[in-house]
C-alpha cells in the first residue's frame, strides 16, 4: 500500500509546523520497526535515527523538538541526550511507581507500594483490606512480569516464575525491566482500555485512537488483541479528553505523545493503569489507524493533525478494527518449531477482512506476526482470543499446505 495515500477526516491545526526539529528514534536491532514508520523518514522535515546516531547528534535537543521513540527499550539509551524536563517527565510516566506518585492527589485512597523482586516472597499482603493485588515491574512492557495475587497465591513459586520470565524477555528487550516491583490493589473491571493520545503545540489533548484490550485466554499472550469501534469511542472519548485536559492543567505539556491504559471502575469513572510516552502506537499499533482510516498516528503527531472522529465513525458505524499480535508458541521449543503463517491465517474467523499481515522474526522477538483486520461481527473478538498459538507452530521444514488467505482487503 502507498504511504502517500490521501488522508481523510483529519484536520491540521493552524500551528501545524513547530519551530523545533522532528525525530524518529528506532532500535539498532531486535525490536520490530513498522515499514510505515520507516516511510515517514523520507520526508525532509523528519530525521530518522538509530539510538546510537541520535546520541551523536551535534545539535542539542530542545524543548520545542518533537521526539518519537519507537520502543520502550530506547529511553535508557538516549536519556542523556534529552533536556532535564523531557527526561524527568518521560521517566515519571514510564516508571509505574513514580506514575502512582504523580496521580496520588487524585486517587488518595488507592493503595500502592514497591518492593524488590528478591524480597517479594516475604511481602506482607493485607488481604483484609484488598482481596486481590496486582504486581508488575516498575519499568517494563508487553505484560511481562505481571501477576494477580490473592490469599491462595504461592509467592515463592511466583517469584521463581517471574525471575525466569524477566530473564527471557530481557534477552529481547534489554535495559527495560526493573527488579523493583510495584504492588497495588486490583481494580475489578470487565475490560481494560488503551488510548494513544498526544498534547499538541498548544497543550491540548488530541485522541489518535482508543482501544478495548480484552483478556487473552492465556497469560503468556497478554497483549494479544486491541480493537476499536464506534461503540468504544462513544463510551470513552469525552471521558478521555476530560481526563487529559485536567492532567495537563498540572503538567503543562506540549508536543508530547502518550500511550495510556485504563480500567473503568464501578462508578463508570476512568482509572489509569499505566502511561508511557515510549509506547505511543508501539509494536505497530500506530499503523491500525492507517490501515483502517487512511491516516498515520505518528505523522498526525508530527503535523499536529486532529482526526475528525465523528466523521470517521459515521463512515464506519458497524466496523470493528483489530490489531492482533501472534505470540510465539507458549509450549513449543522454537529451536525445533517455526510458525506457519498460513495456518495462523486459517485460524482467524473466515469472514473477516484481512487489512495487512506483517511477519516478524520469531527468533529475536517473542512474537511471529502482527495482523490488522476488520469485522462487523463482535463474536469474532472471542474467536480470535480463543486462538492457541501452539497450533500455529510446526516442526521446521514440515509446514502444512493450506489454502492461502494472503490477499488483503481494501477499505472502501
Amino acid at each position: 500500500m502507498d504511504n502517500e495515500r490521501t488522508i481523510n477526516s483529519v484536520s491540521t491545526a493552524d500551528n501545524e509546523y513547530s519551530t523545533g526539529s522532528k525525530y524518529i528514534v528506532i532500535p539498532q536491532q531486535s525490536d520490530y520497526t513498522s515499514k510505515l514508520l520507516l516511510g515517514l523518514s523520507k520526508r525532509p522535515s523528519i530525521q530518522l535515527c538509530h539510538h546510537g546516531e541520535f546520541g551523536q547528534l551535534n545539535s542539542p535537543i530542545k524543548e520545542s523538538d518533537k521526539l518519537y521513540l519507537s520502543s520502550d527499550t530506547l529511553f535508557p539509551l538516549i536519556q542523556s541526550k534529552l533536556t532535564n524536563s523531557q527526561s524527568k517527565i518521560i521517566e515519571t510516566f514510564r516508571n509505574k511507581f513514580l506514575f502512582r506518585e504523580l496521580l496520588k492527589y487524585r486517587f488518595v485512597d488507592y493503595f500502592y507500594d514497591t518492593t524488590d523482586l528478591s524480597e517479594l516472597s516475604q511481602y506482607k499482603f493485607n488481604f483484609t483490606k484488598c482481596g486481590k493485588y496486582i504486581i508488575k515491574p516498575c519499568t517494563g512492557f508487553m505484560g511481562a512480569g505481571v501477576r494477580i495475587i490473592d490469599r491462595h497465591t504461592n509467592l515463592h513459586e511466583v517469584c521463581q516464575a517471574l525471575e525466569n520470565e524477566l530473564k527471557t524477555f530481557s534477552k529481547h528487550y534489554p535495559n527495560v525491566f526493573s527488579s523493583k516491583f510495584l504492588i497495588e490493589e486490583y481494580i475489578e473491571s470487565p475490560n481494560e482500555y488503551a488510548v494513544d493520545i498526544y498534547y499538541d503545540n498548544q497543550g491540548l489533548p488530541v485522541v489518535i485512537n482508543i482501544y478495548c484490550h480484552p483478556d487473552a485466554k492465556r497469560k503468556e499472550y497478554l497483549q494479544m488483541l486491541y480493537y476499536t469501534s464506534a461503540e468504544i469511542f462513544e463510551l470513552l472519548y469525552d471521558k478521555i479528553l476530560d481526563f487529559f485536559t485536567q492532567l495537563n492543567d498540572r503538567l503543562h505539556l506540549t508536543s508530547f505523545p502518550i500511550h495510556a491504559e485504563f480500567k473503568m471502575d464501578s462508578s463508570n469513572q476512568l482509572f489509569p493503569l499505566e502511561f508511557n510516552p515510549a509506547r505511543f502506537g508501539g509494536m505497530g499499533l500506530a499503523d491500525l489507524t492507517y490501515y483502517s482510516f487512511h491516516f498515520h498516528a505518528v505523522q498526525a503527531f508530527f503535523r499536529n493533525e486532529k482526526p475528525d472522529w465523528k466523521e470517521i465513525w459515521e463512515k464506519n458505524p458497524k466496523k470493528i478494527f483489530c490489531w492482533i499480535l501472534g505470540y510465539n508458541a507458549a509450549d513449543k521449543n522454537i529451536t525445533l518449531y517455526e510458525p506457519d503463517h498460513e495456518l495462523f491465517k486459517q485460524l482467524l474467523p473466515h469472514h473477516v477482512c484481512l487489512l495487512n499481515y506483517e511477519e516478524l522474526d520469531y527468533q529475536t522477538s517473542p512474537a511471529f506476526a502482527i495482523v490488522y483486520l476488520s469485522t462487523e461481527n463482535k463474536e469474532d473478538i472471542q474467536s480470535i482470543l480463543d486462538i492457541e498459538f501452539n497450533d500455529c507452530f510446526v516442526l521446521k521444514r514440515e509446514k502444512v499446505k493450506v489454502k492461502s488467505r494472503s490477499k488483503l482487503c481494501e477499505i472502501l
